[in-house]
């Protein structure tokens, strides 16, 4: 609803649900969702074994059938940070996304792998984890700017990537700060996201980070009405 009141109507809300299995918050997120006739597109941890993500799937399945519906479910996010081994997770995927083709056949699944570290040879570069092209739909990337990169710089490492595996890219996190010193920085930051976003056919999506939540949100003010220029 604050969110609503905040940016207007949007098409789709980005839910994350960041433990082992959903909850009944996550459930009424969506349900919310639905009620504002938005698409829920869910982004879930889901486990780090098969066992785990097949009991969070069977868990997901539980509490969103019997709300209706239809929406968008991706696993693993930023699946670099919690798995060791890429084997793992491309096994718990599957055991996740089998379960949900099963008894969500409504729901959409996007396999997006999301990005977190591309460092060329680093241990979380991809290369190293997308073992089957067949399962990838996009390659996903956070994109949070601290005062000094603009859109285009910050997106090349991932835009190489969508020229590699020939997947599109989802910015599926993003933001910027406001800079006292300019005034119109965070304005000019969104006009220059919105402009690459609109001309580049490799994007397929972005998904601003308007949220209080999480460590950094209250520093770095994430929120699209830090000022009046960034949200005219």
């Amino acid at each position: 609803g604050a969110l609503e009141d905040l940016v207007g109507k949007l098409g789709a809300w980005r839910l994350f649900i960041p433990g082992s299995k959903p909850g009944a918050v996550d459930a009424e997120r969506v349900r919310t969702c639905l009620a504002g006739h938005r698409v829920p597109f869910v982004s879930v941890t889901g486990g780090t074994e098969t066992v785990m993500a097949t009991a969070s799937a069977m868990e997901f399945v539980r509490l969103m059938k019997p709300l209706g519906g239809a929406g968008w479910v991706t696993f693993g996010h930023e699946p670099t940070q919690k798995f060791a081994d890429p084997a793992a997770y491309v096994r718990a995927k599957n055991a996740y996304y089998t379960i949900i083709r099963d008894e969500l056949p409504a729901w959409s699944i996007i396999d997006i792998f999301m990005s977190y570290d591309i460092e060329q040879g680093g241990a979380r570069h991809p290369d190293r984890w997308i073992a089957d092209l067949a399962l990838l739909d996009a390659i996903g990337v956070d994109a949070y700017d601290h005062g000094k990169k603009t859109p285009a710089q910050m997106l090349a490492p991932a835009l190489a990537l969508v020229d590699t595996y020939k997947r599109p890219l989802w910015v599926t996190e993003t933001s910027t700060i406001e800079d006292p010193t300019r005034p119109n920085y965070k304005a000019d930051w969104i006009r220059a996201m919105a402009a690459l976003a609109k001309s580049d056919p490799r994007i397929a999506g972005w998904i601003w980070f308007n949220s209080g939540l999480g460590p950094n949100a209250p520093t770095y003010g994430w929120f699209v009405t830090t000022s009046p220029a960034s949200t005219a």
